[in-house]
């Protein structure tokens, strides 16, 4: 049986010996449902942002234009992503067919590259917000904003992950069904580095950069605003100060959301994801 799922391209965890193991147990039970919870918090604070920015006019910045788009791509990672991973992953005897497999693997790099795209505009956005002022409303535009967050955020991860997941999807038998997970995803080396550092080290070294400049800006401005208290520059302390509000507020979601990301490619550089 064992040999049978392995020329199937099976992936089958160590620790799932039975088809449901101690799922009646009460700490089962509660992770249960701390998954679904999560999944429903998910959904639920995603749609939130959505509707909120999409309603209200005055909400249609291009900061959030770019925060719709993150709000987006964690949606369906909420209504897809996270479901079908507790399903597939889970302690359920599943089998699953690779075509669902494969969907689920394309699905989970774009939505995580279209994550990190947003993250990196996000950082641009304040970057020439504090750091650049007077140009912020010619350079960061509604307009430019509307056509380069799809472009940057949807269409450039779905062509990039599609071609460099061709070749694992090429070696797959669509024929086969798997049962307790599905096949593993196999890179190339050459591949594999490509990806780190399109996805991860390139995009956290600039989100990092930025954010190093943002802040001496934002502290020198502050030397500044206490120096050189006027009444004819009392609207520009108030724009500035809201300025390195948003800006503090996102570098810290932004710091979050590489904390959760690390772990996923700390994984894929010590050989636990991805293999040749």
């Amino acid at each position: 049986m064992v040999e049978t799922l392995e020329s199937a391209n099976c992936w089958i965890p160590l620790h799932n010996i039975s088809c449901n193991p101690e799922l009646g147990t009460p700490t089962a039970a509660l992770i249960f449902i701390l998954k679904w919870c999560l999944v429903a918090l998910t959904v639920m604070s995603n749609l939130l942002v959505i509707v909120s920015i999409s309603h209200f006019r005055q909400l249609h910045t291009p900061t959030n234009i770019i925060l719709f788009s993150l709000a987006v791509s964690d949606l369906l990672v909420g209504l897809f992503v996270m479901p079908i991973l507790t399903m597939l992953y889970g302690e359920s005897c599943i089998a699953t067919n690779q075509i669902l497999c494969a969907v689920f693997d394309l699905t989970g790099y774009i939505l995580t590259s279209s994550s990190v795209a947003g993250m990196v505009l996000l950082s641009v956005d304040r970057y020439v917000a504090i750091c650049n002022p007077l140009h912020y409303s010619s350079m960061m535009d509604r307009r430019r904003v509307t056509i380069t967050v799809p472009l940057c955020c949807w269409i450039c991860p779905v062509c990039f992950n599609v071609i460099i997941l061709k070749h694992h999807f090429s070696q797959l038998d669509f024929s086969h069904y798997c049962h307790h997970g599905c096949a593993q995803i196999k890179l190339d080396n050459v591949v594999l580095i490509i990806d780190l550092l399109l996805t991860f080290v390139g995009p956290v070294t600039v989100i990092i950069s930025l954010y190093m400049r943002v802040f001496a800006v934002a502290v020198s401005q502050a030397r500044l605003m206490r120096s050189q208290i006027s009444a004819a520059g009392s609207n520009t302390v108030i724009v500035k100060k809201s300025e390195m509000k948003a800006a503090r507020t996102i570098g810290i979601i932004v710091f979050v959301f590489l904390m959760c990301l690390s772990p996923f490619y700390s994984a894929s550089l010590g050989g636990d994801v991805y293999s040749d």
